[in-house]
């Protein structure tokens, strides 16, 4: 069983270096069996090991996506202000609402 979770594991750590990362399809896809598998052994080191750099991965991403956003909303409202504070907020509840639809249940304990 160990074998096939990391396997799984595999595929959806895979799936997080393509173009569009966490949000391709082949990502939501992984992750979606590696839910379904619903492993009782999730706290094995090797899986635990595996998970690590997955979690990273997705929080480097998101990093740089907020990153891209707020330059870009700095350049068209020509710095920061009341307004783009207040537009980064709403984007940012946006894209939270939208992984929380897309992932609502977490893909490491």
């Amino acid at each position: 069983m160990h074998q096939r979770d990391a396997c799984i594991l595999s595929a959806v750590a895979n799936a997080l270096t393509y173009e569009q990362g966490y949000h391709s399809a082949e990502f939501q896809e992984a992750v979606e069996d590696w839910l379904s598998l619903d492993s009782q052994d999730i706290r094995h080191p090797d899986l635990i090991q595996m998970a690590a750099p997955i979690v990273d991965g997705i929080k480097v991403q998101a990093y740089e996506s907020y990153i891209a956003e707020a330059s870009d909303r700095i350049e068209h409202e020509g710095g920061k202000n009341r307004a783009f504070a207040i537009s980064m907020a709403t984007w940012i509840e946006k894209q939270t609402k939208k992984l929380s639809k897309k992932f609502p249940e977490p893909i490491s304990a």
